[in-house]
């Protein structure tokens, strides 16, 4: 065996070792992981969208009475309604959260300007 094939097999070892290691040790990836109520409230959203249509593709078709139609969709739109409102709850605190973050930077950014 030949030295630059120890050394190619050298480097080519810590090059995997490197591509293995840094996921590992790279955790600010992980730091930001989306906000696990807000993809559920997503998710049964979606799921409620998906309901409701095919509720109306059923009735439209004539599998299902009228009743049960009526009553199965307004239960599903007030069900929906009450997710859309606790999305936009999510939404105005995460909203304001960030506000509060842009004008604290831009206090920041003008007393440099100020102070010069």
């Amino acid at each position: 065996m030949s030295i630059s094939a120890i050394f190619l097999g050298i480097a080519l070892f810590l090059l995997i070792s490197a591509l293995i290691v840094r996921p590992l040790l790279d955790q600010s990836q992980y730091a930001s992981t989306p906000d696990i109520k807000l993809q559920s409230l997503l998710t049964e959203r979606d799921n409620i969208f998906t309901l409701i249509l095919d509720l109306e593709d059923d009735f439209a078709t004539q599998k299902i009475a009228q009743d049960f139609f009526t009553q199965q969709r307004q239960a599903l739109v007030l069900r929906g309604a009450d997710i859309l409102q606790q999305l936009d709850t999510h939404a105005d605190a995460s909203v304001g959260g960030l506000d509060d973050e842009i004008e604290a930077q831009i206090a920041t950014f003008r007393s440099a300007i100020q102070n010069g």
